[in-house]
């Protein structure tokens, strides 16, 4: 900030050198009470925020800032395209930040204290584990190996899920709701600003990110919630203990992951025989399966 008297300014001319056009970075501080988590809460947030429309190389971030009030500043990093994305971005991130602390119990710090925050996620139930179970084709005792395993998290309107290029080892079945797969795309209608190009939507009843689950691959694509979605996540620790007793599975999920990849736009481009082998190599490197 700087700041010029009065007297100063009436006796010359002061030009503002700061356009905020092209790409340009916007911040906004945060305090949040103390937590021996914080590396938890930072990872949490900036993938919340990669629901933001936003360039590969130019993604939303979370820093921790310092000490304020009590409780930890966080900062919150975006990059805007021109004024008008700059104001839609920020108020976006305010509503994400503010809502996924609160829901994932890391309440805000005001002048009065710790904000409130909603109570925790309950443990999947034995329908949704069956639900799932089925849904990728697993054998359906496999359902009770689950108990206990696997989470359940609910996302708000606009917040990331999956971000491109991160290193992943989870799926993610859709319970309720609907996710957009997106890519960035800039316009100039409504405004001069970058704004998401929906390429895919995944609804209830199927599941994204299997890939890194099966293989470790790095996630290949940006996920975010199209509407408030209730998700099931299923780490390699989860049933790895089960592929490991009947890795017979273990070929029945390399097919439908190459069924899945043959009905993608391009894949008559691909040898799925050879690929679903290539698949199938990498899933018992990746579960240490002979």
């Amino acid at each position: 900030t700087d700041l010029v008297p009065n007297r100063v300014a009436a006796q010359c001319i002061v030009t503002n050198l700061y356009a905020p056009v092209g790409l340009h970075r916007r911040t906004a501080l945060y305090t949040i009470q103390a937590t021996a988590r914080l590396h938890e809460v930072l990872a949490m947030l900036s993938v919340a925020m990669a629901g933001l429309p936003h360039f590969p190389d130019r993604r939303p971030k979370v820093v921790a800032h310092g000490q304020h009030d009590g409780g930890v500043e966080l900062e919150i990093q975006v990059w805007s395209l021109g004024y008008r994305h700059a104001k839609a971005s920020m108020d976006e991130a305010h509503r994400i930040v503010a809502t996924v602390l609160a829901r994932e119990g890391h309440p805000l710090m005001g002048p009065f204290g710790p904000g409130q925050t909603e109570p925790p996620m309950p443990p999947a139930d034995e329908a949704q584990l069956d639900s799932v179970v089925e849904l990728l084709n697993l054998p359906a005792h496999w359902a009770r190996d689950l108990e206990g395993r696997v989470s359940l998290h609910r996302k708000a309107p606009g917040e990331g899920v999956i971000r491109e290029g991160d290193a992943g080892d989870s799926l993610y079945a859709v319970l309720e709701g609907r996710l957009a797969v997106v890519h960035p795309e800039r316009r100039e209608a409504p405004y001069s600003g970058l704004f998401w190009n929906t390429v895919a939507e995944i609804g209830r009843g199927d599941w994204v990110g299997e890939s890194s689950l099966l293989t470790g691959a790095p996630r290949n694509a940006t996920v975010v919630a199209a509407e408030p979605t209730l998700l099931l996540e299923m780490d390699k620790a989860a049933f790895e203990t089960s592929l490991k007793r009947e890795p017979e599975v273990l070929e029945r999920l390399a097919d439908l992951m190459a069924r899945r990849a043959a009905s993608r736009p391009g894949a008559a481009e691909v040898k799925m025989e050879g690929f679903r082998e290539q698949l199938a190599k990498q899933m018992r490197a990746w579960f240490g399966i002979a």
